[in-house]
């Protein structure tokens, strides 16, 4: 073997070595505040919730504050942020371009403060709401970021936020990790009682007062089924009331 070629073997087994190894797994996302809603603390704690999510779930959770809307929009947002339709299509359009930009592959939560008012939207991604946090978790976050917001609670709303997706993941996570999960769709269906069988094998349709009541009950049924034909035909019983006029009716 020529001297040059040995020479290179190390640095090919390096690159080879360097191209097989895996990646190294990304940081966890930070909160990312340019509306200055929260104090440093409260961005600690929220950050370690959120590294704990990253690294226990495999899922990102993005929080951004914000007290001004992009540039390109904050004329139109000035004039029509008053009308609750508006606000409504308005952040959450904006917080869907933030999941896209930021490629988050778990939860998006956006909080907003102006000197008129606050907001608070969540996007979660698809594969998330199947299962890690799903669309009733979402809407009890949106209600606890609200009822902070609303308290001037900035920091309530940083911090119990993402407590609340973590704990949320936790449970989703039980849900599916729970004994006989396979083939039953996470639930382990019901032992049988001892005795149980043996006694519905002697008495098939139920046994003891079931023996009995069955025909009295078919009985009952056709002579109702009977008296109903009869007053039918003479006429008996023909009510005078029927649905509102719309299928519905109200008082004024």
């Amino acid at each position: 073997m020529s001297a040059w070629l040995v020479r290179l073997l190390p640095a090919v087994a390096l690159v080879v070595g360097l191209t097989a190894a895996p990646a190294a797994a990304a940081d966890p996302p930070r909160v990312k505040d340019e509306g200055e809603l929260f104090t440093p603390q409260a961005e600690k704690e929220a950050n370690e919730t959120i590294a704990d999510i990253h690294r226990r779930f495999k899922k990102e959770v993005h929080v951004e504050g914000y007290s001004k809307p992009p540039a390109a929009k904050a004329a139109e947002f000035e004039e029509h942020k008053r009308g609750r339709a508006y606000r409504e299509r308005f952040f959450k359009g904006w917080a869907e371009e933030r999941m896209r930009a930021t490629g988050t592959n778990g939860v998006l939560v956006l909080l907003y403060r102006d000197r008129d008012g606050y907001y608070a939207e969540v996007v979660v991604g698809p594969d998330t709401r199947r299962r890690d946090f799903q669309h009733d978790d979402a809407e009890a976050l949106k209600e606890l970021l609200v009822d902070r917001l609303k308290a001037h609670q900035d920091d309530k709303a940083l911090t119990e936020g993402v407590e609340s997706i973590r704990q949320a993941m936790d449970r989703n996570q039980l849900k599916v990790s729970t004994p006989g999960e396979a083939g039953s769709g996470g639930h382990r269906p019901a032992p049988p009682i001892p005795g149980r069988q043996e006694e519905q094998a002697n008495n098939p349709i139920g046994g003891g007062i079931m023996s009995w009541l069955c025909p009295i009950l078919v009985v009952a049924l056709l002579a109702w089924v009977v008296i109903g034909l009869i007053r039918s035909f003479t006429g008996a019983g023909r009510g005078g009331y029927g649905p509102y006029p719309g299928g519905g009716g109200y008082e004024t």
